[in-house]
Parts: C-alpha cells; sequence; structure tokens
C-alpha cells in the first residue's frame, strides 16, 4: 500500500495522465496520498505496450485508488479504525491473476474444523517481479507535475529507492491481501474438476457449490458481483432440476 499526505483536501484535482490445488488469493499492496479519485488515462500503458521486458506480467495486475488514508484492520478493530484523521488518499496495487497456486485441505473428517489453507503466495517469482515493476511505475506516476504539487508527503513506503531489488523487499515485508480468494473448487468438465458445469459435485449426489470457489479462472476485478451471479444462476438450475 502506498500512502501519501497532503496539507488539505483541495478541489478539482486533475485528470492525471478438486483442483484444491487451484487457490488463487491476489495478494495486494497499498501506497499512500491523498484528494479525490483521478485517473490517469494518459500515463497508463497500452496493452502492447505490457509485453515489453519493463511492463512484463503487468497486465495482471490490478489498481485501486482509494480518497482516504486507508489503513489495515484486525480483529476488534471497528471501520473508524480504518481510516486516520488527516487529508490524504491510497493507491492499492495487486496481483489480479497471478500465477501462484495455494491449497485448501482438510484437516480430517470433522466437518466443524476449519480448513488447512496455504496461500503460497509468490511462489511463483514471477508475480513479484510484475507487482515490484508495477508498484514502481505508479510511485513514478504520483511523482509527475500533474499531481506531485498536492502531495505533501507518501507516508508508505516512504524514503526507500524506487529500484526493483527494494520494492520486493518491501512488498515482502508488508504485502496482504484482496480477500478475493476462489478457484478451490474449480467447475469444469476434465478428470481434475471439482464440481460440473452445473454446479454439483463430481461424484456426489444432492450437493451443489455456488460461490467463486467454481471460478475456473481468476478475475482482476472484485469477485463480489460474479459471485452473486454464480448464486442466482445456481438458483435457477437447481428450479430447473427439481
Amino acid at each position: 500500500m502506498v500512502v501519501f499526505q497532503t496539507a488539505k483536501l483541495r478541489r478539482g484535482v486533475p485528470d492525471v495522465p478438486r483442483d484444491q490445488a487451484n487457490c488463487r488469493e491476489p495478494p495486494d499492496y497499498h501506497d499512500f496520498t491523498t484528494s479525490s479519485v483521478f485517473r490517469a488515462p494518459d500515463q497508463l500503458p497500452t496493452r502492447s505496450a505490457l509485453v515489453t521486458p519493463n511492463w512484463r506480467g503487468c497486465e495482471r495486475q490490478g489498481r485501486v485508488m482509494a480518497p482516504a488514508l486507508i489503513t489495515r484492520g484486525g480483529v476488534g478493530w471497528r471501520l473508524t479504525d480504518l481510516f486516520p484523521e488527516r487529508h490524504g488518499f491510497t493507491v492499492m496495487v495487486g496481483s489480479g491473476r497471478s500465477l501462484s497456486r495455494g491449497r485448501v485441505l482438510l484437516r480430517g473428517n470433522d466437518p466443524t474444523a476449519y480448513p488447512r489453507i496455504f496461500p503460497e503466495y509468490f511462489s511463483e517469482s514471477e508475480d513479484l517481479q510484475a507487482l515490484a515493476r508495477s508498484v514502481r511505475r505508479m510511485r513514478d506516476m504520483m511523482r509527475g507535475p500533474s499531481i506531485r504539487d498536492l502531495i505533501e508527503v507518501e507516508l508508505t513506503p516512504g524514503p526507500i529507492a524506487n529500484d526493483q531489488a527494494a520494492i520486493e523487499e518491501d512488498i515482502r515485508a508488508r504485502a496482504a491481501t484482496f480477500f478475493h480468494p476462489s478457484g478451490t473448487c474449480r467447475m469444469g468438465s476434465d478428470p481434475t474438476a471439482v464440481v460440473d458445469p452445473r454446479l454439483r459435485v463430481i461424484g456426489l449426489e444432492g450437493l451443489r457449490v455456488a460461490d467463486a470457489s467454481i471460478m475456473p479462472a481468476a478475475l482482476n476485478a472484485c469477485t463480489r458481483a460474479p459471485a452473486i451471479m454464480i448464486g442466482e444462476k445456481a438458483a435457477a438450475m437447481i428450479a430447473e432440476d427439481a
């Protein structure tokens, strides 16, 4: 997460250029700053530019900007605890379509026991390298003439170099999750699929799965709306089969 602080919010901010081993949980990184949400159409790379060595893998990254300083929460935290009383904005970069794959395993035959979850973040080194490249580009954009005068200070990661090694080290120390896990009950027609195209668990009668876990591939987007769609589609198929 990269966080930036400004002296005060300003108006008129300009636009700135069965396969349980299929768990996909995108890590994200925050950078803190200010003001209102803005777009950067002139400075984001074109899709063709993303295949160059300096941008390889960045097409799989998601970027979110929020007009608030957002901190990490935990058990017992209130929503107001997540927003410090100072002006600023947060930029989040995350591996929306990471190459790394985690695992979700059962602890035993007790259905009330919590599963064993192994996210395996950055088990594919290209994920870390691509995320670092995106963070470096995003920090460069925040230092551009269209926005830098509105920024008082970069709160996190702070005064560290913007080279690949330094950013990778900071990501390893501070990266967290987007809370968008998916893929652990992958839908498909192949022998390793967990549910069939009608969301029925293969090999069992009377059991379906209808959530983000059935997604065959990771989304470079929030999983909320797709999960709602999956639930509605499942309800329609259950009614059809009744």
